[in-house]
Order: C-alpha cells, then structure tokens, then sequence
C-alpha cells in the first residue's frame, strides 16, 4: 500500500488527550502551545546508533473544525466515502461522520497502514484515545487501521464504529478566545499587508541579484525607511524584519527564495483590493507591476492605497478560495500518485464538494499545467506551480480570515 497523509477524525474535541497518549509511547515529545490548544506535536522515539530516531508530526489547528467551512468539510467527506464505498453508506456510519467534531492530521504522507513501522503503534494509540476514525485519500479505517471500505483493499468486517459523543463538555482550550472564529482583516489592514509582502518579496530579489555587491545597500535601507514611514513595523512579523534586516550577501538560500515566492501571495492581495489581475493559476506574477502598484519607495501613493482600501465581495473571495485550494490539491495529489485524475469528476463528486472547473484549462478530464495534462508536464514547471499555489493559497486563506498571523496560515488539502 503507498504512503499517503493521513487525517484523524473524532465526535468529541480532545487535543489534550492526544498529548498524553504520544507521552506513554514517544522518548521526547515537542509541543507548539499548551496541551489543550497546540498546533504542532513532534513525537520522537529512542535515539538509535547510525540511525535516524523515529518521528512523527501532527498538527492541530482549532480553526479548522470550529470554522464555519466545518460542515462543508463533513458534506464532502460524507460524498468522497460513499463514492469509495460503491455508491452509498450504512447508516450507522453515516450518523459517525455526520457527527464529527474533531480532527488532527499528519501532513508528511510518510507512514503506510499495511506496513511494519513502529509507529503505526503511536496513530492506533492515538485514535484509541480519541475514538477515532483514520481518513486516507483511499480509505476510511477505524482506531486499529481495520478497513471499512478502500478502493485498493477489502473491507474488514470486524472494523470498528467510535461511539457517537453527546457530551459537550470537551476540554475547554487554553484560552476561551482561541475558540473564537478570527475575523478577516480590514480592507486596510490587507493593503497593509501587501505592502510588507511587497517589501519583503524585493528585498528576497535584491539578495539574488546582488550576491554579496554592496551596490544595492541602499534600497535595502530605503526599503526599511518605507516601512517605518508608514507605521508598518506593527504588521510586519519579527521573522520578516529579521529578513528586511539581515546584511546584503549573509542571507541563506531558503530564506531568500521563500521571500522572493510572497510575490504570489502580494498578487492575490492586490487583486483583492482591486488592484491588480491575478495571471492564470499556471503563470506567475510580473514583480515590478505588482511593485508599481505600491509605489515602493515613496510613502505618498501607498498611504493612498491604504487609505482607500476596498475589498471585493465575501463571495468573490471565497470562489477564489475554492479555486486555489483544489489547483494545490490536484498538485500535492499528484506528487503523492504521479498520473492522471479525472479532474471533471472531481469537480462534481469529490468529497471536498462540487467547485466549478470553468476557472482552470482541461486536457483529457485533467488539469491542465501549460497546454498539457499535469501528468505529461515538464517538472520544473511542476515544482514552480507547487510553489505558486502554496503562497496563493496562504493569501486567500488568509484574506478569509483563517488565522491572525500571516506566516503562520494553514494551506492543508
């Protein structure tokens, strides 16, 4: 059976659970947050001689499933089993995941339900704990990795339903206001935001282009001088004034591409601000366009911008949303089973909920990356489309108020 990520689903909210089961199997557990509201779990085995420790990751995020987009999820998750279940699904299981509350998920695709591997005692610990149920793009398994319908497995019929929680008096999270739905960002707020993402995408391209020249010192100090112009030191994160920051030529490759990729992410903002239109999923964005637009360097045209900031429609933003969540879907989907999808289908019985395919180009039922199907696209374009949808997904995911701090967005599918 292929590796492939993993969801774990539950009727009743219990992260702090989950904490205390990793500690009865795992050497050493790293924890992002308190038991009852983290978003990363980093549980580690034994350290072994001339081999790498055992590691598992999984991520928490409380906005996903108190979210208002939550009953869409379990429509379409209810869709995607009955479709691997032949058409329809027992009642009683259908009651379960109707009922759901709770999820977790393992993003790394590293672990394989039919193999050996010493973890698969940590997951089956895990869902034990939560009465849970294990989600695969493939399959739906109960606590103990038992098959109640695959498309590449048989059913076992002694796979077993978690019980149906009434109880509504789940651990409560560390903070009462960390169950609060976060409030998408104000007009101004997103103009602000996409003048940081401007500021910091330019000075990941000054990086390469100068190499260690000097020559450029001067717009990286301008570029400072812009930000604090115009009271945006209060928006941009300390990892992004660390960058705006850092001495020209003693910036690592990765920070510097991942800077120079937020250009994508300034497009999707610029466009929801009525500024700019955003290029076809497959193509990237022209950066001195978007530039312009900004004014950089002169604090004049972007107060401006900042100032008569208005945002497109709920429903504009969230068909957008849409779309770019399902374009990173089909390519992270195709890098976990290279080959072609019936992407029309998809569109009308996947279990993420129809979407309309009117937005992408279709070549033989699939995506389309350029003028061909996503499976006979060359790989380098591939690899720069993984990266464009990444940042577009984060700038909507945003822009729909799906968390506060913009590095820190979920861009799962």
């Amino acid at each position: 059976m292929a590796k492939e990520p993993l969801t774990i689903f539950s009727t009743r909210i219990d992260p702090r659970s989950i904490v205390e089961s990793m500690r009865q199997y795992a050497d050493e557990i790293e924890l992002d947050g308190a038991p009852e509201g983290w978003r990363t779990l980093i549980a580690r085995g034994p350290r072994r001689l001339l081999r790498r420790r055992l590691e598992l990751t999984i991520v928490h995020d409380s906005n996903y499933y108190l979210g208002p987009r939550w009953p869409n999820q379990i429509g379409g998750l209810l869709q995607h089993c009955a479709a691997l279940a032949g058409g329809e699904l027992r009642p009683e299981l259908g009651e379960t995941i109707q009922n759901l509350r709770f999820a977790v998920g393992l993003p790394a695709a590293d672990l394989d339900l039919a193999s050996d591997d010493p973890r698969l005692d940590w997951l089956f610990a895990v869902c034990r704990r939560i009465d849970g149920l294990i989600f695969t793009p493939t399959s739906l398994r109960d606590a103990q990795g038992r098959v109640f319908f695959s498309s590449c497995e048989p059913a076992d019929r002694s796979a077993r339903l978690p019980s149906i929680s009434v109880d509504d008096s789940a651990p409560a999270m560390a903070d009462e206001s960390e169950n609060d739905e976060p409030a998408p960002p104000s007009p101004q707020r997103v103009a602000q935001r996409a003048l940081v993402l401007c500021a910091l995408a330019n000075r990941g391209l000054i990086e390469n282009e100068s190499g260690s020249s000097k020559e450029f010192e001067e717009d990286c100090e301008a570029m400072l001088e812009w930000l604090e112009e115009l009271a945006l030191l209060e928006e941009i994160e300390p990892e992004e004034l660390d960058v705006m920051r850092c001495p020209l030529g003693e910036m690592d490759s990765q920070t510097m591409i991942d800077a120079i990729w937020r250009i994508e992410g300034l497009g999707v903002l610029f466009w929801a601000l009525h500024l700019h239109e955003l290029p076809a999923y497959d193509e990237t964005v022209v950066p001195l366009e978007l530039f312009e637009v900004a004014g950089m360097f002169d604090p004049r045209p972007a107060r401006q911008l900042i100032q008569n900031a208005k945002l497109r429609s709920a429903n504009e933003l969230a068909a957008y949303q849409t779309h770019a969540l399902m374009f990173h879907w089909r390519l992270r989907n195709f890098f976990l089973h290279p080959g072609p999808v019936d992407f029309v289908e998809m569109s009308e019985k996947g279990w993420f909920g129809p979407f309309d395919i009117s937005t992408y180009r279709i070549v033989g039922r699939d995506l389309a990356i350029g003028e061909v199907g996503i499976h006979e696209a060359n790989p380098q374009l591939i690899n720069k489309c993984n990266s464009l949808a990444a940042e577009r997904h984060r700038a909507i995911n945003w822009l729909c108020g799906e968390g506060d701090l913009y590095s820190e967005i979920d861009t799962s599918t």
